[in-house]
């Protein structure tokens, strides 16, 4: 038997393992259950030297309902369902985070991605007592890739870190990963922006071949696009291919996030126009129809309501009716 397939799952779990500034739920060793103490990875905490990467603590302090909601759609949850602070939860580092503080928007599409794009303070060392952890239940029940649009992408994940595994594009009614040999690396950063991460790492070619959606990103000529969808090259005669599927890596730069913003639903949506699916074509036509008659409905009840006004303040020996017309007052 070749033992090539086996040498090349070695070199991608290797390499792909957590990224700087992962998360994961900690109940008691199992970080799969999407409830637990939040702890943030970093790849390079240097306070005490030498410079090791470790897991940190998450403090409870200043935190906020948005963030630990931030943290569960970091895990791919749409939200949190619920959280607490004590003292009584043992964290498995002697470094914590603190005062992470997500602000204020008005529906989780559009909130931040990534626990590290809102405000926070530096990771620090504790020889003594650690702050307050943070148990957080996330809502298992909704999943941000069933929150389905035409552009979403998912990443599949190979093991339990977010930022890493096969990605996949929402087209046509179902996801498909996407052929490596049409993204390229500055497609790949703007991919990791849309899921809140900074950039990505290389990328290696899996062995697998299966069926993908064969796309071209020669558009994306430069990293600073927030949306894969920027820089998709005629989207509209997109394929399905046999190919070896693109395995993306994510990371998180600070210094890169300082200047790069990230993206959203509201921003990398495309139109429903590329959705083939006659129902929401039906329910985009409703939609407008009910726009556009509101519309109509208020314009003529301000035209009503104006002319009402000037029956009252210029005619004064007449007056309205309730359909705003002039009357010969008795």
């Amino acid at each position: 038997m070749s033992l090539q397939p086996f040498l090349l799952l070695y070199l991608i779990v290797s390499v792909h393992g957590w990224q700087n500034a992962d998360v994961r739920l900690n109940l008691d060793g199992d970080y799969s259950k999407g409830v637990g103490v939040l702890e943030m990875f970093f790849t390079s905490v240097c306070n005490p030297q030498p410079c090791t990467k470790t897991w940190v603590a998450v403090c409870g302090n200043s935190i906020n309902f948005r963030a630990v909601s931030t943290a569960c759609r970091q895990l791919g949850y749409c939200t949190a369902n619920n959280y607490r602070i004590s003292s009584n939860f043992s964290p498995s580092s002697d470094h914590y985070i603190s005062n992470i503080q997500c602000p204020l928007v008005s529906h989780y599409q559009h909130d931040p991605l990534h626990l590290l794009r809102c405000p926070h303070g530096s990771v620090t060392y504790s020889g003594t007592k650690l702050c307050d952890a943070v148990f957080i239940n996330c809502t298992s029940d909704c999943l941000l890739k069933d929150i389905k649009y035409p552009g979403q992408i998912h990443i599949q994940r190979d093991g339990l870190a977010p930022s890493s595994g096969v990605l996949q594009l929402y087209l046509n009614n179902e996801y498909l990963p996407l052929c490596h040999s049409g993204i390229t690396q500055q497609a790949a950063n703007s991919t990791c922006r849309t899921l809140g991460y900074t950039n990505a790492l290389t990328s290696t070619t899996p062995l697998a071949k299966c069926n993908s959606w064969n796309i071209s990103t020669e558009l994306c000529t430069k990293s600073s696009y927030d949306c894969l969808t920027d820089c998709i090259n005629n989207l509209k005669n997109y394929t399905k291919h046999l190919c070896s599927y693109y395995f993306i890596t994510c990371t998180f730069n600070e210094s890169i996030a300082a200047i790069e913003s990230s993206g959203s639903q509201l921003l990398c949506s495309l139109n429903d126009d590329l959705n083939d699916s006659s129902d929401s074509k039906d329910n985009v036509n409703l939609e407008t129809f009910k726009v556009l008659f509101s519309l109509a409905v208020i314009i003529i009840f301000c035209e009503s309501l104006l002319t009402c006004i000037y029956c009252i303040y210029i005619h004064r020996h007449k007056c309205c009716n309730a359909y705003g017309r002039l009357n010969d007052q008795a």
